[in-house]
């Protein structure tokens, strides 16, 4: 009976360590779940701490990008060349890539400087002879009186003769007949006089052509013009200036235009960009409202021609509109308007811009070291500039090999774009380099397999530069029609210059000449066009 009590008292006494054993285990475990619960809540606040450090630095990083880029384009020189510039983790670590050698590419030739006596051989020679009197020929050693002529010194220097302003005053002799007087009627002829490029104007075809000239060639706003004469003691009103302006481009000039743009929709290869311009009498519209000047060149193996267009909206239907019967190959930047119109006309096929894909890098690297991803973006576009041309250029048994290095080259660079843009962030400027090379690969795809030697949009950019040098200096159009003009005298002007023509000279004879044609159809026009053999004869000035 003893002996049960004990086993009975022993085995509570085993149930209870037992169970006083089970709830110290239970407080274990609870205390390192709850030890692992604020160990994960501290990893989570540690990990959302480097995540804002992250997107901080990154920011910071931007930033600093930015403000470098903007210093850039605001101070720093204007070419696309890759810049050294603060250190940067990503751009450093890099490995370098090797990008395929230029092996066997040919070097440019350079063309030979034009000296002055051939820049200036177009010019008129005002020769002035300088001699010693005949009674002042004595020798100054000897007196002796007969001195013996040598082969005279000759000095050449450039006379600028100031403009002129003159009065043409115009005489038309008018007659009348004494025998139909004599019968009580009268009878009056006239003298035939050339017809005005404004009826009833003041200013002369020359003054307009003058005005023209300045405002859209040289960039000097009509207020200076008027300033200018001013200084002359010539009275000369800004809107006067304007509106002879507006008339000779409405009635004379956009006819031109027209054969200008026709020529243009016959192309098989065209290239587009857009610029913004103020004008302040939009049709409901604020004042400070952005439209757009379009602008659109033709290929570097055809005739020089562009043609300007302006339109309120950077919208698709400016170019759907002004495209309208071409069917080819277009060249434009990653607007999206572009892609629109080669959508609704599968006739165009649209091609990307490699200079855009390159100055993206060449901006990355204004922020980055110089041995970064970005220096190897740049080398990689220039690598399939250089095989490119060398595709173009090869002769018939070379051209297969060409064009496959050109293309392995590209499925290269795309893969490299690829894989780097993993690894970038997308704010930065390498991340916008490497997003806008992937997302525009078929159009630079298409560019490449153009018809024409280039690969960029580069001609209509030259084409569209002047009208922003202008815009510094007149900063807006006043009226809707005022911009409207405006692009037919920009697309005549720089047409005409593209073609090496004296553009006063040639605007001069337009303004004299077209007024007083029969018509002014299409046939008669062409052969005023600034590539027309006439033309090309008597107005370029430029030796080559």
């Amino acid at each position: 009976m003893i002996l049960s009590a004990f086993y009975l008292g022993l085995h509570g006494l085993h149930t209870l360590v037992e169970r006083r054993k089970q709830d110290l285990d239970r407080q274990k475990e609870q205390e390192e779940e709850a030890l692992r619960a604020s160990e994960a809540k501290l990893q989570d606040e540690i990990s959302d701490l480097r995540n804002q450090l992250s997107a901080f630095e990154q920011q910071q990083q931007h930033q600093q990008e930015k403000e470098t880029l903007a210093n850039h384009r605001q101070f720093g020189p204007s070419s696309d060349i890759p810049q050294e510039a603060p250190f940067n983790e990503l751009e450093s670590d890099a490995t370098p890539v090797d990008v395929p050698s230029s092996k066997g590419k040919k070097k440019k030739k350079r063309r030979k400087p034009v000296t002055k006596a051939e820049a200036h051989a177009h010019l008129p020679v005002e020769t002035l002879w300088y001699d010693i009197p005949e009674e002042e020929r004595r020798c100054t050693s000897c007196g002796s009186g007969s001195l013996k002529p040598l082969p005279h010194e000759t000095a050449e220097e450039l006379e600028v003769i100031p403009e002129q302003v003159v009065r043409q005053r115009r005489y038309r002799q008018v007659y009348t007949c004494p025998s139909c007087e004599r019968r009580g009627t009268s009878t009056m002829i006239r003298a035939a006089i050339p017809e005005r490029p404004v009826p009833k104007g003041n200013l002369s075809a020359s003054t307009i052509a003058w005005s023209i000239t300045q405002k859209f060639q040289m960039a000097i706003p009509l207020y200076r013009q008027a300033q200018s004469m001013s200084a002359r003691g010539v009275k000369l009103e800004r809107q006067t200036l304007a509106n002879n302006l507006a008339a000779v481009g409405d009635q004379w000039i956009r006819p031109m235009v027209d054969l200008l743009q026709a020529h243009l929709l016959e192309q098989d290869v065209l290239h587009a960009d857009e610029t913004r311009i103020q004008v302040l009498r939009e049709e409901d519209r604020k004042p400070t409202s952005h439209s757009y000047m379009w602008a659109y060149a033709s290929a570097v193996e055809e005739v020089p021609c562009v043609v300007f267009d302006y339109h309120a909206s950077r919208g698709h239907e400016a170019p759907l509109a002004f495209l309208e019967g071409f069917e080819g190959t277009l060249f434009a930047d990653a607007h999206g308007a572009y892609r629109k119109v080669a959508e609704k006309q599968p006739v165009i096929s649209l091609a990307g811009c490699w200079a855009h894909a390159r100055r993206k890098f060449v901006e990355a690297t204004h922020g980055h070291s110089g041995s970064g991803i970005s220096h190897d973006g740049v080398a990689w576009i220039g690598k399939i500039y250089d095989l490119h041309h060398a595709y173009r250029t090869a002769s018939e048994g070379e051209t297969a090999p060409a064009e496959e290095a050109l293309h392995q080259a590209l499925d290269d660079f795309f893969h490299w774009v690829e894989e780097h843009e993993r690894k970038a962030m997308k704010k930065s400027g390498l991340g916008r380099a490497l997003g806008y090379a992937r997302k525009q690969e078929p159009y630079l795809r298409a560019a490449i397999e153009a018809p024409t030697a280039v690969i960029d949009n580069n001609p209509v950019e030259r084409a569209i530069r002047p009208f922003a040098v202008g815009r510094k200096n007149w900063l807006f159009a006043n009226s809707p029609r005022g911009a409207d003009v405006s692009a037919l005298l920009y697309s005549l002007v720089h047409t005409a210059q593209a073609n090496r023509l004296n553009i006063h000279a040639y605007l001069r004879y337009l303004l004299e000449t077209l007024p007083n044609l029969p018509s002014l159809e299409p046939d008669v026009l062409k052969e005023y066009l600034p590539w027309a053999p006439a033309m090309q004869e008597a107005f370029v000035f430029k030796p080559e």
